[in-house]
């Protein structure tokens, strides 16, 4: 078990994480790094060993526990005291043969199967190595499944997760995407040409609302970084930025920059030029299928060969 937990900085101006009390934002740090904690991001506690680790009162743990639940963050089974931190993998990726061992060790002793689904399901989405991870685990499919708060009366939970009755394949999810563009590119014939990139303050007002909803309150320097954004692509081209780091859970001013610097530098700055960008890079994106790895050699990486004699001159200063 790892004795460190990493914390992004952005943790602190993330949107939900504003919005809460000293105290949910204390009980939000001691889920992520408390040391039942596991790299699968699914762990046995129960709320009494929470009560005496926090300092905080039965009837406070469990208020605490419920809104997490309602919120989405996090999945408590009453019956296996079991929780499960939902975006856990997503941040903390095995990415290595020990690490992915260590997982698979782990979600063999989780006793919340369902649990299980909805992290294969997850790792899947992700396109992480679920063979390896879930390796000698069966993963049975089921049509529905809920899964419950830790009230006292058993409120179901809104986090219902989303199932099938067959795994689909990356191709399938590469398919959909682009049937996604290909709806936006539809959507973008109709818009009007954007050659003056210098919006009314009414689409400003537009950009800063959209920011705010889905990222975090405005702030002075932000404000700033936006203004300048204007200057150089449309208001349009900016909430379409702002959408793409909240789709990819990057909830950032800094993230949303480089995507609009990225698109700058490509000479994108209309709506349609960046649906058409999107449409190419998801048509050249490729499946790399899993490898696996070599015995003697460092993960899946060629080991680099040398030519003795040269470096002996080289050490020895002789002509080459």
């Amino acid at each position: 078990m790892a004795k460190y937990r990493q914390l992004f900085t952005e943790f602190w101006s993330d949107s939900f994480i504003l919005e809460l009390t000293p105290d949910e934002k204390l009980f939000y740090v001691y889920l992520i790094s408390n040391p039942k904690t596991t790299q699968c991001g699914i762990y046995e506690l129960s709320s009494r060993i929470i009560e005496i680790e926090t300092g905080l009162n039965k009837e406070t743990v469990e208020k605490l526990l419920h809104k997490f639940c309602e919120s989405n963050k996090i999945l408590y089974c009453p019956a296996t005291k079991e929780i499960m931190v939902i975006n856990w993998m997503k941040y903390n990726v095995p990415n290595n043969i020990n690490s992915i061992k260590c997982v698979n060790r782990e979600i063999a002793r989780v006793k919340n199967k369902e649990f299980l689904k909805i992290l294969y399901k997850k790792c899947e989405f992700d396109q992480l190595d679920v063979t390896s991870i879930f390796q000698n685990i069966v993963i049975e499919e089921s049509n529905d499944y809920e899964l419950h708060s830790p009230s006292t009366n058993n409120l179901q939970a809104p986090c219902k997760p989303v199932t099938s009755n067959r795994i689909r394949s990356n191709k399938e999810k590469v398919m959909n995407k682009k049937q996604k563009l290909k709806n936006k590119e539809e959507v973008a014939v109709v818009l009007k040409p954007e050659n003056n990139f210098a919006d009314s303050s009414d689409g400003l007002k537009g950009v800063i609302k959209v920011f705010e909803e889905n990222v975090h309150a405005i702030t002075p320097l932000v404000y700033k970084k936006i203004l300048e954004f204007t200057k150089h692509v449309s208001n349009n081209v900016i909430i379409m930025a702002i959408d793409e780091a909240v789709s990819h859970q990057v909830k950032t001013i800094n993230y949303i920059s480089k995507i609009l610097n990225s698109w700058i530098k490509n000479g994108i700055k209309t709506v349609q030029q960046v649906i058409a960008y999107q449409i190419q890079w998801a048509n050249k994106k490729t499946i790399v299928p899993i490898k696996s790895f070599k015995p003697n050699g460092f993960c899946d990486y060629e080991q680099r060969t040398y030519d003795f004699d040269l470096l002996e001159k080289k050490l020895l200063g002789l002509p080459l």
